[in-house]
């Protein structure tokens, strides 16, 4: 077996820590959240316009304006939907934990409404091929689901 490189992230530099981790867990999903300010402008953090939204936008700048994207009504939030996307989940803040030295925030919400366009539903099933999920790889590079394979097990739960 080849040897490996090694890296602590204690005394590594920050930005080679983000390039190991984002290199190392692919895909990884892709997710907006919309918001609402403080001075009502709504925020939204389909392809091009995943691309246009990555970008910083001033606070007072609207992102559906930038982007073109439609926003469209909750049923128990606030903030509004994107109309592009096939899968919506409303959520309510649950905590924010801060991590590590940097105080880095992970977000935890919990899902409190869900939306799917019957459109990629198979049964009560979402099905992938009908989704055609996009998930982030590193850099600036996306992948597709590609081959798509089953393999059945036995697990006790009722499917």
């Amino acid at each position: 077996m080849a040897d490996y490189l090694g890296f602590d992230p204690a005394i590594i530099d920050k930005r080679q820590v983000y390039r190991l981790l984002t290199g190392s867990v692919v895909p990884r999903p892709i997710g907006w959240a919309s918001t609402v300010g403080p001075t009502g402008v709504t925020k939204q953090p389909v392809w091009k316009e995943m691309v246009d939204s990555a970008n910083g936008f001033p606070e007072e700048d609207s992102e559906f304006s930038k982007t073109g994207l439609t926003p469209i009504p909750c049923v128990k939030i606030k903030p509004p939907r994107v109309k592009e996307v096939p899968i919506h989940f409303e959520c309510k803040l649950e905590r924010v934990l801060e991590l590590g030295p940097n105080r880095h925030p992970l977000v935890i919400g919990e899902v409190i409404y869900m939306h799917v366009d019957p459109a990629c539903m198979t049964g009560k099933y979402i099905d992938m091929r009908k989704l055609d999920p996009i998930g982030r790889l590193n850099g600036f590079f996306y992948a597709t689901l590609g081959e798509i394979f089953e393999r059945e097990f036995v697990d006790g739960q009722a499917r």
